[in-house]
């Protein structure tokens, strides 16, 4: 470990001291507070630049932790949340009004994405470089896809993060539940493990979120520390621009399906 090295292991701590004192001391709202950890990250990573090898570790690990809860909190969520549908709303007229405002909600996001890039011009003058020794990834023909939904291992599907297998099973198992729930009262037992696993994975999730700032930070210092300063100053537009559309799609189009 160099003195850089070093010293930006040093910095990114004495943040994480801030972030602390901003979030248990003051209260300080937990958007501000990501906002502050990715000005910290900005910092961090012009001073000490190409120097984040361990300032950068904090934030890997949260990464890979989210990664690793996904599936299983995905099957659980799904399969309780299927199952409990069960008691008071038709299934299939929940699941179609899910997907319908959900496709609707993307729809909305995607056109003002799509605006917003062409009226602020987002991405010019960044500096793009063609890899050379490139190899195009083939893409799978139409009915390959489909057949692909449906792995003969879940358990690589789960391995290599598909998260489509992975619903279509929970949603498969919850069905098979709805089905036999009333004639077989035995499998009560997999009602209760499956809320349990659903309650205990939600809270091992809302844990990690709070790490949010630390780790927006952590990955702050490395992106910027990587790359040239003039070849950020375009991504900042694309940053605060992002922030907004998130803000408006939030407070206002979701709002609007809500009232709908």
């Amino acid at each position: 470990m160099n003195i850089l090295e070093l010293g930006a292991l040093l910095a990114t701590i004495l943040s994480f001291g801030i972030l602390y004192y901003l979030d248990n001391r003051k209260h300080l709202h937990f958007g501000l507070l990501i906002l502050v950890g990715t000005l910290l990250g900005i910092i961090v990573g012009v001073i000490f630049k190409n120097n984040y090898t361990y300032a950068v570790a904090f934030g890997t690990i949260y990464v890979h932790a989210i990664f690793a809860l996904v599936i299983p909190m995905l099957f659980f969520s799904i399969v309780s949340s299927i199952t409990n549908l069960a008691k008071t709303a038709s299934v299939k007229s929940i699941g179609l009004k899910s997907v319908f405002f959900l496709l609707l909600n993307n729809f909305t996001a995607s056109l003002m994405a799509l605006a917003a890039a062409f009226t602020f011009k987002l991405g010019s003058g960044f500096s793009f470089h063609e890899l050379g020794e490139y190899t195009p990834r083939e893409v799978p023909n139409f009915l390959d896809t489909i057949i692909h939904l449906f792995p003969n291992n879940l358990a690589q599907s789960a391995v290599n993060g598909e998260v489509v297998p992975i619903v279509l099973f929970a949603v498969l198992v919850a069905i098979a539940y709805n089905q036999i729930r009333k004639e077989h009262e035995e499998v009560h037992i997999f009602k209760q493990f499956m809320d349990a696993g659903n309650q205990v994975l939600g809270q091992a999730i809302s844990i990690l979120i709070d790490f949010t700032p630390y780790a927006v930070m952590s990955l702050f210092v490395r992106a910027v520390g990587r790359a040239n300063l003039t070849d950020l100053l375009p991504l900042l537009t694309i940053l605060l621009v992002s922030y907004a559309l998130c803000a408006l799609q939030l407070f206002g189009v979701e709002s609007a399906l809500i009232v709908l």
